[in-house]
């Protein structure tokens, strides 16, 4: 919430933001036996709803910015033919996306060593790298990397 404080305007997209349609039921009603009058209950319901798929550009006030890309663990050891499950700790500064995009450097091309983009890498079981590095980039900023340093057993 502290961060929402400098957020000075935004551009969305139409299906952003959603305020269905009124649901309105006046079905309920009554004669009230002082006033001979007809009183009707009148209810209604509305739907607001905000999209995760959409387009949302945050103007602030804060220099948004990547500080720091951690890979966790930073070393380790895995043996061939396993997986091996790393996680990126990004800090930042601002309203800033802090997902990563991993990549594997090995010292054989040969080998079919791999990462997805959830941080999970896999060494085949006919492997014949020693060693490997994982990188995770920032999507934000890509000058910004964290590594580790994995062995294989």
């Amino acid at each position: 919430m502290a961060k929402l404080e400098n957020v000075i305007a935004m551009t969305i997209t139409d299906d952003w933001f959603k305020d269905y349609k009124y649901i309105i039921d006046n079905e309920a009603e009554f004669t009230n036996p002082e006033s001979k009058m007809r009183n009707m209950w009148l209810h209604v319901w509305r739907i607001f709803s905000t999209s995760p798929f959409e387009q949302c550009i945050c103007f602030t006030k804060q220099a948004s910015g990547v500080t720091s890309v951690t890979v966790s663990p930073s070393t380790a050891t895995v043996t061939k033919g396993q997986t091996l499950q790393l996680s990126a700790t990004v800090v930042t500064t601002g309203i800033t996306n802090k997902a990563v995009e991993w990549s594997v450097d090995s010292t054989s091309e040969t080998d079919k060593v791999t990462i997805d983009q959830s941080g999970v890498l896999t060494v085949p079981s006919d492997a014949t790298v020693e060693s490997i590095t994982v990188t995770a980039t920032s999507i934000f900023d890509s000058t910004v990397t964290g590594t580790a340093t994995i062995t294989v057993a």
